[in-house]
């Protein structure tokens, strides 16, 4: 991995497995950035990635020229701007189709665009969900007087702000999902049986959470309870003194996604872990014998 700059000092971790655990902070911290320069004729795209800043893309629509005579009373101006109009549609609309080619091929985990005040509604329209589901944010920007610089102030000033809406929206939907039994789990037992289920979109936990857990010598299974066998197959456990050790490993392998936030009560009554959900297993398992 390319990784940023972190201000902590240099350890020597032996074990079985790698040490992980300290690029949860910076993934979470850290999501791949997309910031989207547009105007009315030409679009750049640049990219960030802890803190390191290039230029993916520019491309331009130039707008026709028409000649200066209004014709009769003035139908020809009329004509004129209403194909210029057309045209900054049709660029806007290509600025999103390349968005949402970028997000379908997973390019951009978050993405922030800078265009005139006055643009921005009309952009706004052509972008499709799954790019709207990344925007962070927008702010006011002329994209010739826009160097990488104050690209990259704005956007890190937009992704701070965002990220701390973001987390507290993941641990609210969680908690709010465990007390209704729909798509959230709290506790270390709960996540990690939804995570071997394949059920965890996301694992949401404190910085400096910490658990005892067992780990099965033969299938893996994680347990909190420390268990001499393992309750899948039988085999011989053996202890972890972070159950984080095995956990993050986990969750990059499986594609899950892995949160730090900060400590609060909320998530302290809950026993700073949680997690929210794609389904819930039970939840399906109980509808098809209701309908049957």
């Amino acid at each position: 991995f390319d990784l940023p700059p972190v201000a902590s000092p240099t350890k020597l971790f032996v074990n079985r497995r790698f040490h992980l655990r300290p690029l949860a902070a910076v993934f979470s911290e850290h999501p791949r950035l997309w910031v989207a320069l547009v105007d009315r004729q030409s679009a750049r795209f640049l990219e960030i990635q802890f803190e390191q800043l290039r230029e993916l893309n520019t491309f331009t629509s130039p707008l026709s020229r028409h000649g200066r005579s209004d014709g009769y009373a003035g139908y020809n101006a009329g004509h004129a701007e209403r194909h210029v109009e057309d045209e900054v549609r049709r660029h806007f609309r290509n600025v999103a189709e390349f968005l949402k080619a970028a997000a379908e091929r997973r390019q951009f985990e978050a993405l922030v665009i800078g265009c005139q005040d006055v643009n921005w509604p009309v952009l706004e329209q052509q972008l499709h969900p799954y790019v709207v589901k990344r925007l962070l944010g927008h702010f006011s920007a002329e994209i010739g007087g826009m160097t990488q610089e104050m690209a990259l102030s704005q956007a890190r000033s937009i992704v701070s702000d965002a990220l701390q809406q973001h987390h507290q929206t993941l641990v609210r939907e969680a908690l709010e999902g465990a007390r209704s039994k729909g798509r959230g789990v709290t506790g270390l037992r709960r996540v990690l049986r939804a995570a071997e289920l394949g059920e965890v979109e996301c694992i949401i936990m404190t910085p400096e959470y910490s658990a005892h857990a067992v780990e099965c010598t033969n299938c893996g299974h994680l347990d909190s309870h420390t268990v001499p066998y393992c309750p899948a197959c039988g085999r011989k456990t053996r202890e972890l003194s972070d159950v984080c050790e095995a956990l993050v490993p986990t969750a990059i392998r499986n594609n899950i996604g892995l949160v730090l936030v900060p400590p609060d009560e909320a998530m302290d009554r809950v026993g700073n872990i949680a997690a929210l959900l794609r389904f819930r297993s039970d939840r399906n398992t109980n509808e098809l014998l209701a309908a049957s």
